[in-house]
């Protein structure tokens, strides 16, 4: 569990809550994706944990990855990459290159047998649009170059996908047998800022413990498959890290096959926030607003 420190305020687009949706509405928002006719939203204001002086250089308060995952869906680790620079990914084999330094690390850090990088994603809070076609996710990208098509920041509270739609994907990576060859199968995004620190549009994340399964998240269509949105619940705990630099990585759940079987955590809720309050770094004091940058591959990880 994050520190007890106290709170920061954000302001978050969520979901409208689905209990305050018909259930012919939510049969409709499931079935298609339509850009023009969206899952309802609302912007609220909730505390906002900043989790900085948790972060002690290598992980949080001393915790691994995988203990990190478990108990709340997300990890925050120090890993820099040799790849990811500031301009994001320029071409087909930094892409390449980043996508299997990522694969490396998930090895090391989850253990796991094999690891599959599904896509890479650029976004950019000043430049990126917003993917409305579906033209991602259909099979394994090779031979993309990211920042020739930017994509717009985490506009509302979501999970990536559901179980549903995350078997699906992970059977057109590994094999249509996937589940079969394999005990335990996960979707885990590793996001980052290209350029930092991050001051704008930061990555609120969402401790799991805190929601509730059955009232926080509502299935949707999403541009490429099936998936959560996320309603506000007071009981929540949002938590982001101030100041985040490109060495500070995120992993984030987005499902795990164990289904919390001994009490794991099932995925991240997590969007863009705006925070309020925050103090700049003396440095970057009079200097102009830099855009948030970040790059974010999804990785699907395979235990025997």
């Amino acid at each position: 569990m994050p520190a007890l420190t106290t709170p920061l305020c954000a302001v978050i687009n969520f979901g409208v809550p689905k209990a305050e949706i018909s259930p012919e509405l939510q049969a409709h928002y499931l079935a298609r994706f339509d850009a023009s006719d969206p899952v309802p939203t609302r912007k609220q204001t909730v505390p906002l944990w900043d989790l900085r002086d948790e972060f002690d250089g290598t992980s949080m308060g001393g915790r691994t990855a995988v203990e990190q995952l478990e108990e709340t869906g997300f990890a925050y680790v120090k890993h820099k990459s040799n790849y990811a620079h500031e301009g994001g990914l320029e071409t087909e084999d930094e892409t390449e290159r980043y996508k299997q330094e990522c694969v490396a690390l998930y090895k090391e850090l989850l253990g796991a047998d094999e690891v599959i990088a599904w896509n890479v994603v650029i976004r950019d809070a000043g430049e990126g649009e917003q993917d409305v076609k579906g033209t991602m996710q259909l099979k394994t990208e090779a031979g993309t170059v990211p920042t020739s098509n930017l994509k717009a920041v985490a506009g509302s509270a979501h999970v990536d996908q559901d179980e549903e739609y995350a078997r699906t994907i992970i059977k057109r990576a590994a094999g249509d047998d996937a589940f079969e060859r394999y005990s335990r199968a996960a979707i885990c995004n590793l996001w980052r800022p290209v350029r930092g620190p991050v001051t704008n549009n930061p990555l609120a994340v969402c401790d799991f413990s805190t929601m509730d399964r059955d009232e926080d998240v509502m299935r949707m269509a999403g541009s490429y498959g099936s998936a959560y949105s996320v309603a506000y619940s007071p009981r929540q705990r949002w938590c982001y890290m101030s100041h985040q630099q490109p060495d500070e990585a995120i992993m984030l759940l987005c499902y795990d096959s164990n289904m919390g079987r001994n009490g794991e955590a099932l995925w991240t809720g997590h969007v863009a926030c705006t925070v309020l309050g925050e103090q700049r770094l003396p440095e970057l004091v009079g200097q102009p607003e830099v855009p948030r940058r970040s790059v974010e591959v999804r990785l699907f990880a395979l235990w025997k």
